[in-house]
């Protein structure tokens, strides 16, 4: 089965990628060395790396069985299960950020997304689709180590805020769309802050993240335009004025707390 840049060879156990933008040595070192983190940390899992070819721009991957994009799990569990997920989901990026450290120099990603202050190796495309769950294990797992096709550039460093940013914008921008459930995707995106803060209420400056939002939210807007059809950007603009308006309450949160 061959799906984009990637071909599923299910009954032989592996998958083969082709990476976009000739990004497999930063995909590779960053898979490696996220795939040794999770063996030793326990809370998540990593597709290991089999083997590799750089001139022909690809990699083998092993196929891990039973798991689903977190985003099918929306209006499919109950919502304590699910923020509980998403909650786990936030610790364990905010570990792959104080902790991976592949074996490769360090690829700033662009200047639109990046921002001043801590700067981190990232996953990059840290979405409902790349996070991964085993309903039957009750286990994460973590695909696709490398910058989001949308940039057209291959980068692995950067502010931290990116791949916090990048997941709320999946929570609030991925199916199913015209539903209406505003508080309940809230609720998913908190979940997963409260996790990425959890012993440390500083690590996050929410006025200087709610500014970034905004920014990222203008940026995929424009993109967004660029590259959908009438018809699907009415279907979902809705939803991406949900990421808007999330945005726009963690800075208003920062300023009711400054008037107190």
């Amino acid at each position: 089965m061959i799906k984009d840049n990637i071909k599923f060879e299910l009954d032989k156990g592996y998958i083969k990628k082709s990476p976009v933008n000739n990004g497999a040595s930063l995909e590779i070192a960053s898979s490696i060395s996220a795939y040794s983190l999770a063996k030793r940390s326990g809370l998540f899992s990593v597709p290991e790396v089999l083997e590799f070819d750089l001139e022909a721009n690809e990699i083998v991957f092993e196929y891990i069985q039973n798991i689903s994009p977190v985003g099918s799990l929306l209006h499919h569990l109950g919502d304590e299960k699910l923020a509980e997920i998403f909650f786990r989901v936030g610790q364990i990026l905010r570990y792959i950020h104080l902790s991976l450290e592949p074996d490769c120099g360090r690829y700033l990603i662009p200047k639109s997304i990046d921002f001043e202050g801590w700067k981190t190796f990232l996953h990059g495309d840290f979405n409902l689709i790349n996070v991964q769950y085993d309903l039957l294990r009750d286990h994460i797992v973590i695909l696709d180590w490398s910058l989001t096709p949308l940039l057209k550039k291959s980068a692995n460093w950067g502010t931290h805020f990116w791949d916090i940013a990048w997941m709320i914008n999946s929570i609030f921008c991925s199916p199913p769309y015209l539903t209406n459930d505003y508080l309940y995707r809230k609720m998913l995106a908190e979940s997963f802050l409260l996790g990425y803060q959890q012993n440390s209420s500083n690590v996050i400056d929410k006025k200087a993240f709610s500014l970034y939002c905004q920014n990222v939210f203008e940026l995929f807007l424009k993109k967004f335009q660029q590259r959908t059809d009438f018809l699907h950007q009415i279907v979902q603009l809705p939803n991406r004025f949900m990421f808007e308006k999330f945005s726009l309450s963690l800075g208003k949160e920062v300023n009711s707390l400054l008037c107190k």
